[in-house]
């Protein structure tokens, strides 16, 4: 199934799947940092620029660290002389 989201994902299927992995990840964290946000709001001031600004950069982070640490760009090296030939 194609959407407007598949512009933004690989066409490998297993980096896709990963893809939407990182995103339901971070989006999930991203909901409780703003419950978080909620509340600490109720008890300190914090600006609504700064918020958002925080939430993008923590969604975005997620999903780059996620797929750096995962290694999913170069899933057939599987040994030392593989990942020389690259």
């Amino acid at each position: 199934m194609k959407s407007w989201l598949s512009f933004f994902l690989p066409d490998d299927e297993y980096r896709e799947k990963m893809m939407l992995y990182f995103f339901g990840e971070s989006a999930i964290i991203l909901l409780l940092f703003l419950v978080g946000l909620i509340i600490y709001s109720n008890y300190f001031d914090i600006s609504v620029v700064n918020a958002l600004l925080i939430s993008i950069v923590i969604f975005l982070l997620y999903i780059t660290g996620r797929y750096v640490a995962s290694g999913i760009e170069y899933t057939e090296v599987t040994t030392d002389k593989a990942y020389k030939k690259y």
